[in-house]
């Protein structure tokens, strides 16, 4: 019997450090959001049977149009995070299946 594996990718920071007003999980690499090679990553592991996306809510609609634009059918959801990293790692796994 196969285990089931859940990856959590936890995208809920505000890249503060960085200064660039933007989530850095957008910022472009060779014309792509940086989260599409990840989530594109997951994806393609035939080891990750789901996964679950945790984020900021100003940022869910972006991450809902990179896995649809993508077809990027593992992703079994998108939860918020919270104030911490651990509280939005603890979203994720409260999340997942």
């Amino acid at each position: 019997m196969k285990n089931f594996v859940t990856a959590i990718i936890v995208a809920a920071g505000n890249s503060s450090r960085m200064g660039l007003g933007m989530s850095k999980q957008f910022i472009p690499l060779l014309g792509e959001p940086a989260l599409k090679y990840t989530l594109d990553a997951f994806q393609r592991s035939y080891i990750i049977d789901s996964i679950v996306v945790v984020c900021r809510p100003q940022d869910e609609i972006a991450i809902r149009k990179i896995v649809a634009d993508n077809s990027f059918d593992k992703v079994e959801s998108v939860v918020y995070g919270g104030k911490v990293r651990g509280e939005s790692v603890a979203n994720g796994i409260n999340s997942a299946n």
